[in-house]
């Protein structure tokens, strides 16, 4: 809508690196362990990665400033925190299986 100097936010919501090589993704090679190629694909992850401090980024500096106020807050929690829950499945959908 044009009202943001940004596109979008990106969760990681996996431990250590991120959702780094994630269900569905890069298999190790004939011999490889699964723990030998994490850590492969990790070194070549941080190559390029520059870790900081977000509060450094001018952008949200800028967010927490005009709209967030402070981490935690009201807004902080509404806009940025989600919540999950377990999906139950009805009884309906359970039926078509059979």
């Amino acid at each position: 809508m044009g009202k943001c100097e940004y596109q979008f936010i990106e969760v990681m919501a996996c431990p250590s690196a991120g959702c780094l090589n994630g269900g569905g993704q890069i298999k190790p090679a004939k011999g490889q362990s699964p723990k030998d190629l994490i850590q492969q694909l990790e070194g070549v992850y941080m190559q390029d990665v520059s870790i900081s401090n977000p509060f450094d980024n001018p952008i949200a500096k800028r967010l927490y400033d005009d709209w967030l106020v402070q981490p935690g807050s009201d807004n902080a929690k509404r806009y940025l925190h989600t919540q999950y829950h377990p999906v139950v499945k009805s009884v309906t959908s359970q039926l078509q299986n059979w």
